[in-house]
């Protein structure tokens, strides 16, 4: 029957909340991912995009916060060390400036020059029809596998599905074609783990190579 017992349903473990999980790990962090990894009826797919979005989040966070005091100290004293140069400099600018005409016009005339092969270069980079066809079909298959698993929440269903996309793009760009064969066959149809396992993998590898 469909009357549920409403003192079982507040009995319900807090971290068994899914939304509440994944809005903790981007705002206290250690209980998210105590929250999510505790929370034993998540989708391990879901769980592992949110443990990769919260580090990379945190790590951002941590790293953006204390690179902007030295940056801008280092900015105040390049400006004080140059200031006497760039005064000294103004004073010959003026009498370089007709030679400075004359280069400045051989430049524009190189570089117009120069920008059609370019130009041609990048109009042939264009998107391979095979890969978008099998893109394509792949998202068909992922949106009918998640309706599956989750028919009553097309909000994880969404989420799921952009998340496997993303992964899948990325490992379309690994170079390590080995590993990526491995992965792609311990996770076949789930991009997001593919791309976990691979990361951890090249990860594992560079401490290996540094002694740690």
């Amino acid at each position: 029957m469909s009357n549920g017992n409403p003192t079982q349903a507040n009995n319900e473990p807090w971290y068994n909340n899914t939304w509440l999980g994944a809005i903790l790990c981007f705002f206290f962090f250690p209980v998210g991912l105590y929250a999510i990894w505790k929370n034993k009826p998540m989708d391990p797919f879901l769980r592992s995009i949110l443990t990769v979005a919260t580090i990379s989040f945190w790590g951002w966070a941590i790293l953006s916060n204390h690179s902007d005091t030295p940056a801008a100290t280092e900015q105040t004293s390049h400006t004080e060390a140059t200031a006497p140069v760039q005064t000294q400099a103004a004073a010959a600018t003026d009498s370089a400036s007709a030679n400075k005409t004359d280069t400045a016009t051989g430049n524009t005339q190189l570089a117009a020059e120069s920008q059609t092969p370019v130009a041609s270069t990048k109009s042939a980079e264009t998107p391979d029809p095979d890969a978008a066809a099998k893109r394509a079909k792949l998202e068909e298959k992922l949106i009918a596998k998640y309706k599956r698993h989750y028919p009553n929440d097309a909000s994880m269903q969404e989420i799921l599905v952009k998340a496997n996309l993303e992964a899948y793009d990325y490992m379309l760009t690994v170079p390590d074609k080995a590993l990526k064969a491995r992965v792609q066959a311990d996770n076949p149809m789930e991009f997001t783990s593919q791309m976990t396992q691979y990361n951890a993998e090249i990860d594992r590898r560079e401490a290996a190579e540094i002694g740690q």
